[in-house]
Parts: C-alpha cells; sequence; structure tokens
C-alpha cells in the first residue's frame, strides 16, 4: 500500500448520506407493508399490528442509518466512497483480562458462573482512508484483542 496523495476523480462516486437514508426508509416501509399483507391479510384493518410494524421498521432503517454514517467521508459525507490506503500497527501489548466462564448441564441450564483471567495480546491499529469523491483523507484508531497467541 503507498502513502500517496489519493487524486481528485473527476466524476461524483459514492451517495450522499441523505439519498441512502431516504432511499432505506422508502424501501423498509415498503417492504414492512408488503410483508404485513402477506403475514396478516384478515387483520389488514388492525391499528395495533401496524403501528408496531412501523415502529419495527423505523428502528431498523435507524440502525441502517447509524451503521453507513460511520462509513461515510467526514468532510462530504458520502457513503461508500472511503478507500482503505493503509494500515499501520501501532502498538502490541500482552496483558490481562477478566472473562466469565459458565458451565452448563445437559440440558443447557447454567449450573456455575465464574471469573476468569486470560492472557490477551492487544494490538492497537491506525487505519488511513482516502475519500474517493472530494480526495479527503483521515484515520481511525482501533484495538484488537486475541485471547489465543504464541509467546
Amino acid at each position: 500500500m503507498s502513502d500517496q496523495e489519493p487524486q481528485k476523480p473527476e466524476s461524483n462516486s459514492g451517495f450522499d448520506v441523505g439519498t441512502i437514508l431516504f432511499l432505506e426508509l422508502i424501501t423498509g416501509a415498503f417492504i414492512g407493508i408488503l410483508l404485513y399483507f402477506y403475514l396478516f391479510p384478515s387483520q389488514v384493518k388492525d391499528q395495533t399490528c401496524m403501528l408496531l410494524l412501523v415502529l419495527g421498521y423505523a428502528g431498523f432503517v435507524f440502525w441502517i442509518m447509524a451503521s453507513t454514517h460511520e462509513k461515510a467521508c467526514p468532510v462530504c459525507n458520502r457513503v461508500f466512497a472511503r478507500e482503505l490506503v493503509w494500515t499501520q500497527e501501532l502498538d502490541r501489548r500482552k496483558g490481562y483480562k477478566t472473562v466469565e466462564r459458565e458451565e452448563k448441564n445437559r440440558n443447557g441450564d447454567v449450573v456455575r458462573r465464574w471469573n476468569e483471567q486470560v492472557r490477551v495480546l492487544t494490538i492497537s491499529y491506525e487505519d488511513r482512508y482516502a475519500c474517493n469523491n472530494c480526495g479527503e483523507r483521515w484515520s481511525v484508531k482501533r484495538q484488537r484483542e486475541y485471547d489465543s497467541f504464541d509467546e
């Protein structure tokens, strides 16, 4: 991976966040109404079921909105326009983490719970992104833990 400045493309690529969210809302509502008519053909006038259906799809749409917004360019807000330029490992640490273990019987019921210290390897990364639309560059730091690793 190279660390060169990305060239600004001649055409707009990606979609505006508002456009994506509007299309998701319309699609979710359309699918919800079709599903409602298919599952409850005799209860078309039941407003309680319709209200629950609309609230369920609204929650789903908000979840989609949140997950696509964090993947958007921070400057031009285009979704699906970011490109990973490079990833760099910043730090590597060994340590301990407390995990909760449980023992189950044959029926799957939990019969015992306890806390246990396990060795973990924590690696910090910096991901560098570039926007295909406006050429903006930004970085995101993240950590990943591994509980099984070679010494």
